[in-house]
């Protein structure tokens, strides 16, 4: 019984190791970094045809 305690306590500890690795290493990679002017979304006038941002 006590081996099955070990083996479930080595599990959890192995598993938060590994997610807390993958965040620091998820947090080294550069980020995308997004356009200073927001990006207008644009939808079609349906009486005159033209484009008009939202």
């Amino acid at each position: 019984m006590s081996s099955l305690l070990t083996g479930a306590a080595l599990a959890a500890i192995a598993i938060a190791a590994y997610s807390l690795l993958r965040r620091s290493l998820a947090e080294l990679q550069p980020r995308p970094v997004r356009a200073e002017a927001p990006i207008r979304r644009l939808r079609r006038d349906p009486v005159t045809g033209e484009y008009r941002p939202f």
